[in-house]
């Protein structure tokens, strides 16, 4: 009699710790509605909870008497604790290689999966010369559907690389224009600019040709501003618009950052294939 009190009280705390959840979602759906009709829902949702917890465990009670169904759970059970250790524990190990390169290099980390590996592999590399520019700029989408337009990107900031001296960069390069011409070009979407886009967008356009700075992604953000401070409100609009009808995307990078490192003159046949409607 005393072991099977125990066993009761246990199956009470068991039930008690599981049921936890259940009061958090219930009390996380009853906040998104007015107070009066919190109490109902609350209510009905705990009664809908205990009435389906006594369902499962009539029918869990009747399924564990079927012969050999403990067995076939326990093997399913080591398969997926060898999933976690795969999927969590070697990728946190990588992890921690990732984040101890990114230390030791100063340098931001991009990593692209491959869907087409069975397993993560990976070597990463660090290329750029003295001065710490190319390490700062931040990633984005380009126009790269060939690998000769993306080794022009990098031979901005390493002049001395090519294909040849480092064979592994250019693997890095082609997968980028795979991903790119496979994942992101199909999804890009150009519209026409309006004539207020216009007239802003043809105006950074002058104020580019006439730019006399250095190629500095702060200093040509401010150009970028003073193109739609006066015409866009809010001013995020004025971006939203640079993405859609430059580069066929709702969001996209810092646009002083995207004129620098792919090129003022770039830029300005950019806009100007742009407005004569060829990303149509």
């Amino acid at each position: 009699m005393t072991e099977q009190i125990v066993i009761f009280f246990q199956i009470v705390f068991i039930d008690l710790v599981l049921a936890g959840d259940n009061a958090i979602i219930i009390g996380m759906v009853a906040s998104q509605f007015p107070a009066e009709q919190r109490k109902k829902i609350i209510f009905w949702g705990i009664g809908a909870a205990i009435v389906l917890r006594i369902l499962f465990t009539l029918a869990t009670a009747y399924l564990l008497q079927i012969s050999g169904l403990r067995l076939i759970g326990g093997i399913l059970l080591l398969y997926i604790c060898y999933k976690l250790y795969v999927d969590v524990v070697k990728h946190n190990e990588k992890s921690e290689d990732i984040a101890n390169l990114k230390i030791a290099s100063d340098a931001e980390l991009i990593i692209l999966p491959n869907n087409n590996l069975e397993r993560p592999n990976y070597k990463i590399s660090r290329y750029r010369e003295d001065n710490d520019e190319f390490a700062s700029k931040s990633s984005f989408e380009i126009s790269t559907e060939e690998k000769e337009t993306l080794w022009g990107f990098i031979k901005r900031y390493q002049s001395k690389a090519t294909p040849e001296t480092h064979p592994d960069l250019d693997q890095a390069v082609g997968f980028a224009v795979a991903f790119y011409n496979d994942f992101v070009k199909p999804n890009k979407i150009y519209r026409e600019a309006s004539e207020v886009e216009r007239e802003a967008i043809l105006d950074l356009r002058d104020k580019l040709a006439n730019y006399n700075g250095d190629l500095d992604a702060e200093s040509l953000q401010s150009v970028v501003f003073s193109c739609g401070r006066e015409r866009f409100d809010p001013l995020r609009k004025w971006f939203q618009a640079l993405y859609e009808v430059l580069l066929g995307a709702s969001q996209g990078p810092r646009f002083g950052g995207f004129i620098a490192l792919y090129g003022i003159e770039e830029t300005i046949a950019l806009i100007d294939s742009a407005l004569e409607g060829k990303f149509l």
